[in-house]
């Protein structure tokens, strides 16, 4: 596992202002706190949403502009919104865009344009607001800066207290703003945008880290969710209530295939009810017509299982709303 969390004190002053199986063990409209009706994905230049079992494809948005090099990098939402925000590049020398969308593939609009030179590292969805990482190559080393907007790209701020270096994904931050775990294990208390150093802790030790793979914070912050690799073609998915003193429990095994080329990835879906997981089987470098992603939705109560493909290139980024 690659994270380095440094995001000390991170958000405390800005918070807020596709075949189905079943055999292995309105998103235009605002859906309830922590309630997913939609995934949505991005297949190089093209982002499409299906309901929760891999059903009803549809098209959100297509960026083809055939200029051979442009693609979709991040992806997520502004929670319960039924709108998807993606960051979008024609390549590296003309610069990248972060843009929202609705759900149905209406108003779509550029909200912020990152200079050539300029990679960004991540983008999140809190609350009404968003939350992204540039970072800049200078040829030893590279200088990472964290912002926040409003969903409309108004009161785009610099978050100054957050130390140069390191990484995070956007699984680590509660998209209600809440909290943050950290893969060393530190679970940072947010209330109302105020850091609650006093109910902050470390939620696990330095020896559960070991073949800890990624790691999720549910939309409330109340559990964490743990990929732990046990061999190249074997993971467990474990979870834990985010307490100094609960212990791991082990909701799923996932046992891939060998011709399966991509990570696995992990996230929370309808708050803390479901662990979702992704991978997929990718031809280098032209792909094939029976390349595939696979997710898989696990009830976090009982470890049972939703499970669909859908084909297409490499897929990038697989998030709910």
């Amino acid at each position: 596992m690659t994270k380095k969390f440094t995001l000390a004190a991170l958000l405390a002053l800005i918070l807020f202002g596709c075949s189905k199986n079943n055999n292995n063990p309105g998103p235009e409209e605002e859906n309830p706190t922590g309630a997913n009706s939609t995934v949505f994905y991005a297949d190089t230049f093209r982002v499409y949403k299906t309901d929760m079992a891999g059903g009803d494809r549809k098209l959100v948005v297509d960026e083809d502009i055939k200029s051979g090099n442009n693609y979709i990098g991040y992806l997520t939402t502004i929670p319960g919104k039924g709108k998807v925000v993606y960051t979008y590049t024609t390549g590296y020398q003309d610069g990248t865009s972060i843009r929202i969308v609705n759900a149905d593939g209406s108003e779509k609009k550029i909200l912020k344009t990152i200079p050539a030179g300029t990679t960004i590292l991540f983008i999140k969805g809190v609350g009404n607001q968003i939350f992204y990482r540039t970072g800049v190559y200078n040829g030893t080393s590279v200088t990472t800066k964290t912002y926040a907007m409003d969903a409309d790209g108004s009161n785009d701020k610099e978050l100054t207290g957050i130390p140069n270096g390191g990484s995070i994904t956007e699984t680590q931050i509660s998209s209600e703003g809440k909290g943050i775990l950290s893969d060393d294990g530190y679970f940072m208390k947010l209330d109302n945008g105020v850091f609650k150093e006093a109910e902050s802790f470390y939620a696990f030790k330095a020896a559960d880290k070991t073949d800890m793979y990624d790691i999720a914070i549910s939309a409330d912050a109340s559990k964490g969710a743990f990929l732990y690799k046990i061999t190249d073609t074997k993971y467990e998915i474990r979870i834990k209530d985010l307490s100094a003193t609960s212990s791991f429990s082990t909701l799923y095994t996932l046992n891939l295939p060998a011709a399966a080329s991509r990570s696995v990835n992990i996230l929370w879906v309808n708050g803390n009810k479901n662990v979702m997981v992704y991978w997929g089987k990718f031809t280098i470098p032209t792909g094939s017509p029976d390349d595939y992603t696979q997710c898989e939705l696990i009830d976090a109560s009982t470890g049972k299982a939703t499970i669909w493909k859908f084909t297409g290139d490499e897929i990038g980024n697989v998030v709910a709303d």
